[in-house]
């Protein structure tokens, strides 16, 4: 077998290694999101510091289901739906 189509098949192996460790990590953050719970060691920091710049963007992105979107009104400086 040549290195090239080794390394490869290390990388490919090691890129789906990480995404399985992500997506157990996100399951275990939801998990921690409905039980409160501590877990040992900090593990809960390390859940929280890796799993954050992956949910992030995509709740930044995505707004809440059956929530409208709210503005808030420069010169009232209440909260308003924007639907209204």
């Amino acid at each position: 077998m040549c290195v090239e189509c080794f390394l490869l098949v290390f990388l490919e192996a090691f890129i789906n290694i990480a995404a399985q460790a992500l997506v157990l990590l996100i399951f275990v953050r939801v998990i921690m999101s409905w039980v409160p719970m501590r877990l040992p060691f900090g593990l809960n920091e390390l859940v929280w510091n890796v799993t954050e710049p992956v949910l992030a963007p995509i709740r930044r992105f995505m707004p809440m289901a059956g929530v409208p979107p709210r503005t808030r009104s420069a010169a009232s400086g209440t909260a308003r739906s924007s639907s209204a």
